[in-house]
């Protein structure tokens, strides 16, 4: 049987999906993502653009990133919405 204690740590990260290039957010969005999963967590997000796709995009550039490690919860029935970097929609 699973116990809590074996079970894998995340961290959800939400932000606003429409941000233009540039926009400061992004680039603290992407040093979370990858900061979150080089300290062990699985990273979950809205699976959209913006702070999201920014946020997954810094989960898969970490040394421990890998396709399980960015998962997005998407506001939709299509896996295919989500942004590229989502290993699980």
């Amino acid at each position: 049987m699973e116990t809590r204690a074996s079970r894998q740590r995340t961290v959800a990260i939400i932000g606003e999906a429409a941000l233009f290039d540039g926009d400061r957010r992004l680039a603290l969005a992407e040093e979370t993502g990858r900061l979150v999963v080089d300290a062990g967590f699985v990273l979950i997000s809205g699976g959209m653009g913006g702070v999201m796709d920014a946020a997954s995009r810094g989960g898969l550039s970490s040394e421990r990133g890998h396709p399980g490690s960015v998962v997005g919860v998407l506001p939709v029935f299509d896996p295919d919405a989500g942004n590229s970097r989502l290993g699980l929609a």
